[in-house]
């Protein structure tokens, strides 16, 4: 089996690895909205970069007491402190998603009307087209 080193260097390496992907996702986010290839408006895409900052934060807390921060290297309240604010840190990047969720939907809900004025105004102006044909 593995030995506690070797456990707690696979999950800093886990870590690493997440804030490594973290940062080329934000930063394809970043490239794809300044070239116009994306779907996501302004408002979302700053949620996004909130959400992928509380992301390596939170990461940067984990890895910290992963390597650091473990029961008995700290005294207890500090210790409790520290991963209650790793679980807050969880807690607000739940709720930015939640915030992103709702901006996708209204962004939907706006095409959608759009997209059904369009469909109205096509209806009627063929229409207005089919009476004048047969007069």
């Amino acid at each position: 089996m593995f030995t506690p080193e070797q456990i707690q260097n696979m999950l800093a390496t886990a870590v690493v690895l997440g804030v490594l992907g973290i940062i080329i996702l934000m930063a394809i986010e970043i490239q794809k909205w300044h070239k116009k290839r994306t779907i996501v408006h302004g408002m979302q895409l700053f949620v996004r970069m909130i959400g992928g900052m509380l992301m390596l934060i939170l990461l940067a807390h984990l890895f910290g007491g992963i390597m650091y921060a473990q029961f008995g290297d700290l005294p207890t309240a500090q210790f409790v402190l520290y991963w209650i604010k790793c679980v807050l840190l969880a807690l607000a990047l739940c709720l930015v998603a939640v915030v992103d969720v709702l901006l996708i939907m209204r962004h939907r809900q706006k095409h959608r009307k759009r997209l059904q004025n369009l469909a109205i105004d096509l209806l009627t102006e063929n229409h207005g087209l089919a009476a004048d044909s047969k007069q």
